[in-house]
């Protein structure tokens, strides 16, 4: 199984990274792809470790007053590793600088995106038409990652070529969700799990990224009433091709 979306960074982590990714790929997450959240933090990380399944970007709520700067740095990243992908960038009306800054900084991504032929992982929060006006501007694939909203949001981002990120949020309860999964099924669908978490549902440490994969998974099953193999196989097939592994 595949997590799209999985700070596996944040963790704290009693073992070097590489031997959490190799551990997790025995428990059955044959992969979990680390979005960037700033151009230090990634710098850190990748000055230290040698990973493969990363992205590299400036997450809305990490935009500091020299925003030009920070978005050089990044630039000056991908001269020096190989990201599959970029983001996550966004646009957060609940959190972040001021809008006009954070669709500056949107767009700077996709220009980078677009000319590096690399999908693009977005975070949206209350600000879907501000962030598909921006997107259908280029041409690159994209992910909505953490999405959750009813079926006409999720149709808009089908619609305009991209994926939804779907997580844990699936199994709140009366979660919208379901009726999204219901009529879009998972052509789009990206899983992903957004990991570490603030509590303890899935468990503790790591471990918790695969309990939150079987769990949204099996929703996934029985909304859909198809098996979970067959599931598994279509949204690692949609990861692969998204994420061009």
């Amino acid at each position: 199984m595949i997590d799209t979306h999985c700070h596996l960074d944040l963790f704290e982590l009693e073992q070097p990274i590489e031997q959490v990714i190799a551990a997790l790929a025995q428990s059955g997450v044959d992969l979990a792809i680390m979005p960037g959240i700033s151009p230090e933090h990634s710098k850190q990380l990748l000055d230290k470790h040698q990973l493969e399944h990363f992205a590299l970007g400036l997450h809305p709520w990490y935009i500091d007053n020299d925003h030009p700067a920070q978005l050089k740095r990044i630039a000056q990243l991908m001269e020096m590793y190989q990201p599959i992908a970029i983001g996550e960038t966004g646009v957060d009306k609940v959190n972040g600088p001021d809008i006009k800054i954070q669709i500056e900084c949107l767009h700077w991504h996709c220009q980078f995106a677009q000319q590096r032929q690399l999908p693009l992982i977005v975070h949206c929060v209350k600000a879907l038409p501000e962030l598909l006006q921006v997107l259908k501007q280029y041409q690159l694939g994209f992910v909505v990652h953490g999405f959750y909203g009813n079926v006409q949001q999720a149709q808009q981002v089908v619609d305009a070529g991209g994926y939804l990120g779907i997580g844990p949020a699936l199994l709140r309860d009366n979660s919208k969700l379901v009726e999204v999964i219901a009529l879009l099924g998972v052509e789009n669908v990206l899983l992903e799990t957004d990991a570490p978490f603030k509590h303890q549902r899935y468990g503790t440490g790591i471990q918790q990224i695969q309990r939150a994969l079987d769990l949204v998974l099996l929703e996934i099953s029985r909304i859909l009433n198809q098996s979970p193999a067959d599931l598994k196989t279509q949204l690692n097939v949609n990861a692969s091709m998204f994420f061009r592994l």
